[in-house]
């Protein structure tokens, strides 16, 4: 009889997990929750907060907007009347207010800082509207009024710190718990203003492992995924799971240190040398496509890139005073042409792309030396060379103009993207101009200089832009196909509609 009960507990049990548990497998674990610090790397901040605005089915919706006018540059919102925070208070103009400004707090600093410089003043209306004027036209300022808002009280009370270990939002999911290096634990929200969430509960599963991941996902322990390009065969195989490829504005890129790479010409010589279609078709299972700028995913500016010429690398390399040795590597002045490329060791994908680089320089007469070292085992700005990425769904600005401008130089900036210490004034300068200008045409027009600018003096070698595949239980429906952004953030869009089919 205790045997006939337990059996019928265990069933019970597995389809209770089977239907209200989603097991989400998640590469990064980040130190803070919170929407102003790590805004691409943190899967669990699209779950718990929501923004004025979010990116929904490639488009920009309102969020907790209900409506927005606008008159030159003073914008005047009025927020949704049914939003309540986790705690059950109501949100007010105040929590959008105070969340704003600590945005912007230049003291603060926080990492968002750079999308909210050109706010003159914010002003409260009412309890469900307030007043922002800009300084200046500033056509990305709904995209980043898709920041996580907070709630003043909370915060207020226990200070940003103690608001990271337990992060309170409007999102369709309440945090619950943490366990660092294993999960977080997030139950759906019943006060959610779409509808409550149809699966009750989270589980966002620490694991940098790839192949750990892909095991997981077909033995059931995970319900969804980023799965590495090297298993989409295995998981086309595979009856247990389902995949959807989605497309990405994330790129990546072999980053120079620019107080070690000072010639422009030597940059672009190991450029020509990398044939970038080659790993596109190779390591990505042509997941993807070649990469030539940050921006060619949102602007089309006709601009013409060299391909794979490894003949004109080496002339380029004996142009600069170089000369063979052994008939292996070049040399000059009796030293040997040789510099290192770091990466993290746990990201498979930039790790084959980093060893794809060194095969690709061996063959052309440069020595490259490849880490794969922890994440915070070494620091990105004083290394040689980073296989980096950035990439958003939102506008051109998003990632370039906090990556590529002096001012956001991590040695001078602790929450800068410059981390490679480049400093161009024409770049600067344009990208400055196309972010404060709602004309089109003139937009296209700086962004067209600036990246011309960006290619005669490369601070990356631009390699290729992923294709992400998103890999998840076979009864896992709501699933929807769309453009994704760093790190593939946002397969997880709109997760309040995900469900379990019963089979």
């Amino acid at each position: 009889m205790f045997k006939k009960l337990f059996f019928i507990f265990v069933l019970l049990f597995s389809c209770l997990n089977a239907k209200d548990v989603l097991v989400v497998g998640v590469e990064n674990e980040t130190e803070r929750l919170n929407p102003l610090y790590d805004e691409d790397h943190n899967v669990m901040l699209g779950l718990v907060f929501n923004g004025l605005f979010s990116y929904r089915n490639d488009t920009l919706e309102k969020d907790l907007v209900k409506d927005v006018k606008k008159d030159g540059l003073v914008y005047t919102f009025t927020l949704r009347d049914d939003v309540y925070f986790h705690d059950g208070a109501k949100l007010s103009s105040d929590d959008v207010i105070y969340t704003l400004n600590l945005a912007r707090d230049e003291k603060l600093n926080s990492e968002v800082l750079g999308n909210f410089l050109d706010i003159k003043e914010i002003s409260k209306i009412d309890d469900l509207s307030f007043k922002v004027t800009l300084k200046h036209p500033y056509p990305s300022f709904y995209e980043v009024l898709s920041l996580g808002i907070m709630p003043k009280h909370i915060v207020e009370k226990i200070g940003l710190d103690e608001f990271d270990k337990h992060p309170v939002g409007t999102g369709p999911y309440k945090f619950v718990e943490r366990k660092s290096g294993e999960y977080i634990k997030l139950v759906a929200n019943d006060k959610f203003y779409k509808h409550k969430a149809h699966i009750k509960e989270v589980i966002l599963k620490f694991i940098q492992d790839p192949n750990l991941v892909a095991l997981e996902l077909e033995n059931n322990k995970l319900d969804i995924s980023i799965v590495a390009p090297i298993f989409l065969d295995k998981l086309a195989k595979n009856n247990k799971v389902n995949y959807q490829i989605m497309p990405s504005n994330d790129y990546r890129a072999l980053m120079f240190n620019m107080k070690k790479f000072h010639n422009k010409d030597f940059r672009k010589a190991i450029d020509l040398a990398i044939c970038k279609e080659d790993l596109v078709k190779g390591i990505l299972n042509n997941l993807g496509s070649v990469a030539n700028n940050p921006i060619e995913k949102q602007v089309k500016t006709d601009i013409a890139y060299s391909t794979c010429n490894k003949d004109l690398a080496k002339q380029k390399l004996i142009d600069l005073g170089y000369t063979l040795k052994n008939n292996k590597f070049y040399d000059k002045d009796g030293k040997a042409l040789s510099f290192d490329i770091y990466t993290f060791n746990f990201d498979l994908l930039r790790t084959q792309m980093a060893y794809y680089i060194k095969q690709e320089l061996d063959k052309v007469g440069i020595s490259a030396n490849v880490y794969a070292k922890e994440h915070g085992s070494f620091e990105i700005d004083k290394v040689d060379s980073f296989l980096i990425g950035w990439g958003s769904v939102y506008g051109a600005d998003f990632y370039t103009y906090r990556v590529f401008s002096k001012e956001y130089d991590v040695e001078t900036n602790e929450n800068g993207l410059n981390y490679n210490h480049y400093d161009d004034a024409e770049v600067s300068k344009y990208l400055n101009l196309a972010r404060i200008t709602d004309n089109e045409k003139e937009k296209n027009e700086y962004y067209t200089k600036a990246m011309l600018a960006l290619k005669d003096n490369p601070p990356y070698v631009f390699l290729a832009y992923i294709d992400y595949v998103i890999a998840f239980n076979k009864n896992l429906k709501g699933v929807k196909n769309h453009a994704l952004g760093h790190h593939g953030n946002g397969y997880l869009y709109g997760i309040e509609d995900f469900y379990y089919e019963d089979k």
